[in-house]
């Protein structure tokens, strides 16, 4: 009986151990898509803004 329990807890550990390794591992993918969504924003920005503007610079051009 304490086998099977000392099994169950070992298959336990594993699968926290491997929760553990996903979350790590979108942790260490935040920053990167953090900074996709600031040069996402910053063209929307520049499309909402002023895109009719330098439209106009590039006509000119």
């Amino acid at each position: 009986m304490l086998d099977l329990t000392l099994t169950e807890k070992d298959h336990e550990v594993t699968q926290a151990t491997q929760a553990i390794a996903a979350l790590d591992e979108k942790i260490a993918a935040t920053p990167a898509t953090a900074g996709a969504l600031t040069v996402g924003r910053r063209l929307y920005d520049f499309l909402a803004d002023g895109y009719q503007k330098h439209q106009g610079v590039v006509g000119m051009i």
